[in-house]
């Protein structure tokens, strides 16, 4: 699977480095979702992509990044509709079920 065009849903530092280091190489990102929309608008214009009003309602994706609080990651990922792609978050000590 090649990934080319990825989601994340987070704006604090992990997910801006990785936005940010994507873009550089490349990578393409199809929206940014942040618990404050004027984030994600920040975020979305310095790399020019969508900034989501809801993570009910995310682009297609290969790949969907969860930079979000340990605590949020498994509501987040409820929350999330889509029929293909990777889904990965930043934690180190959370699963991934």
């Amino acid at each position: 699977m090649s990934v080319k065009k990825i989601v994340v849903i987070g704006g604090g530092n992990t997910a801006t480095n990785f936005i940010y280091n994507c873009n550089a190489k490349g990578i393409s990102i199809a929206g940014v979702y942040c618990k404050s929309y004027n984030r994600a608008l920040k975020l979305s214009k310095q790399i020019n992509c969508d900034a989501l009003t809801s993570v009910y309602r995310v682009p297609p994706a290969d790949m969907y990044l969860l930079a979000v609080s340990d605590n949020a990651i498994a509501e987040v990922a409820d929350k999330l509709e889509f029929d293909t792609g990777l889904v990965v978050h930043t934690s180190g000590s959370t699963s991934i079920d």
